[in-house]
């Protein structure tokens, strides 16, 4: 589905729409056709399309009281849209949201809705993307105190590199794991089996969350690097 804001003609169309995609780039918007997925059952997919699975059965077992409260999260935290309007999600959308993101990376789903701030992002110090060790390197690196009572959320996307400086779309949610113990996490082994091993000339975009035990997740911390072989 596209969303449409029209202003003196139509101002912005983002989604699909009639058999096209409409969306934009530095370059300003653009359409191109849709298509479908080859193979749509990845195993990225099929992690998430388990976890929402389990999700409408954890909303029926909360309390009224409960949903009421995230009924009014939704009314008091309202959000933007890719044109510039304003939008709010009904209590059930945010606890999919939070459950979803709390279970690709193996925590349970919040019961009660968020009571605080989403977290800020960690600054981590370091990507390494290549071929030293055992297995690899698909890492970064942090201080592990700035993540005291809080996830690391792992996302990552690797392109053939022709030039490009970031990444628009096209991240996965590799992994994570709560109050990290060291100073780095290695995300090689699921790396390889979502995305297949690297490959010389692969630029490799990898975003950092840190997320509360409530689902919220902080904005990225970005990076990138050229796989060295």
């Amino acid at each position: 589905m596209a969303i449409v804001k029209f202003g003196g003609g139509v101002a912005g169309i983002r989604g699909t729409l009639a058999g096209n995609v409409y969306t934009a780039n530095g370059n300003g918007a653009y359409v191109r056709p849709w298509s479908r997925v080859h193979n749509p059952k990845t195993l990225y997919q099929t992690i998430n399309r388990l976890s929402v699975s389990l999700l409408p059965s954890a909303w029926r077992d909360l309390s009224s009281g409960d949903r009421a409260d995230w009924n009014a999260y939704g009314v008091a935290n309202p959000l933007t849209n890719k044109l510039g309007e304003t939008y709010k999600r009904t209590g059930w959308q945010w606890f999919v949201h939070c459950g979803q993101n709390m279970s690709v990376v193996g925590g349970a789903a919040p019961a009660t809705a968020p009571t605080v701030p989403a977290p800020a992002a960690v600054q981590c110090s370091e990507f390494v993307y290549d071929h030293t060790g055992l297995f690899g390197n698909c890492t970064v690196r942090f201080d592990s105190a700035d993540f005291t009572g809080l996830w690391i959320v792992f996302l990552f996307r690797p392109i053939p590199y022709s030039g490009n400086m970031s990444c628009p779309s096209g991240y996965r949610t590799i992994g994570g794991g709560y109050e990290p113990p060291y100073d780095q996490f290695n995300a090689v082994l699921l790396v390889n089996a979502f995305f297949g091993a690297p490959q010389v000339g692969w630029r490799g975009f990898v975003r950092i969350h840190t997320m509360d035990n409530q689902g919220l997740r902080s904005a990225a911390w970005a990076a990138s690097a050229d796989w060295t072989p």
